[in-house]
């Protein structure tokens, strides 16, 4: 390996170590997803959904289309599993989606 190509893997292992961080701390930054609704005081900011190939990955992006609504959490997370479905005399994929209500909480000086 040649010493451009040395500096360019380097770069390219720092380039991926720096977009991997900033993934995980958009991760912490995303709001939680609830079956049951939370202990706190909570004001309903409307319906959050998301249809991905995967339950996984509709959930994942669940959490980012509820932080687009500056939602403090996601309740009454339901989600269906995609797959392959009869339509008349052929077969259809189907996506997975998810659905819940995007929250915010009310501080205890908003009541």
């Amino acid at each position: 390996m040649g010493a451009t190509r040395k500096i360019e893997f380097f770069f390219l292992i720092l380039l991926l170590l720096g977009y991997s961080s900033s993934i995980l701390a958009m991760e912490s930054n995303l709001p939680t997803l609830m079956e049951a609704p939370p202990d706190r005081l909570y004001r309903i900011l409307g319906p959050v959904g998301a249809t991905k190939k995967k339950v996984s990955q509709a959930r994942s992006q669940l959490r980012i289309e509820a932080k687009k609504m500056d939602a403090d959490a996601v309740i009454g997370v339901v989600c269906k599993e995609g797959g392959i479905r009869r339509q008349g005399l052929s077969w259809a994929n189907e996506a997975a989606y998810c659905r819940g209500l995007g929250v915010k909480y009310i501080e205890e000086k908003d009541k």
